[in-house]
């Protein structure tokens, strides 16, 4: 395969959600032997990543975008802005959550956290021209 063909199988594999939750998957299967603290550590770190990087998506959004729609501009602009509050407070609970369940829980959650904004990294070069 030439450089063109490999970008485009690349850019395929970023831009579909079903490779992402593939890749959760296998993620989390070896995962497995590692215990039960690591499996949680790790998704609860790509649950916390997915909450973070959407809500600083939907403000980016917002300021970007102008819509002709003022209840639903109005409503969107409320939830996003408070979700981009309120995510310090919660991934501030998901750490003491995943601190009390046992010392290897935070580095599976800091690695869980890693994942997401590594795929969305990829996501964001897939999507370019």
């Amino acid at each position: 395969m030439d450089a063109s063909k490999d970008k485009q199988f690349v850019k395929r594999i970023f831009a579909d959600l079903r490779y992402f939750g593939l890749f959760v998957l296998l993620l989390l299967a070896g995962a497995w032997p590692m215990g039960a603290e690591t499996i949680t550590g790790i998704a609860v770190g790509m649950f916390g990543g997915a909450l973070s990087f959407f809500s600083l998506w939907g403000v980016v959004s917002l300021l970007g975008s102008t819509t002709k729609h003022a209840g639903w501009a109005r409503f969107r602009g409320f939830f996003f802005f408070s979700l981009f509050l309120f995510k310090l407070p919660i991934l501030t609970a998901m750490i003491y959550y995943v601190h009390g369940l046992g010392p290897v829980t935070g580095r599976a959650f800091l690695f869980g956290i890693g994942m997401v904004y590594l795929w969305a990294v990829g996501w964001a070069e897939s999507t370019k021209d």
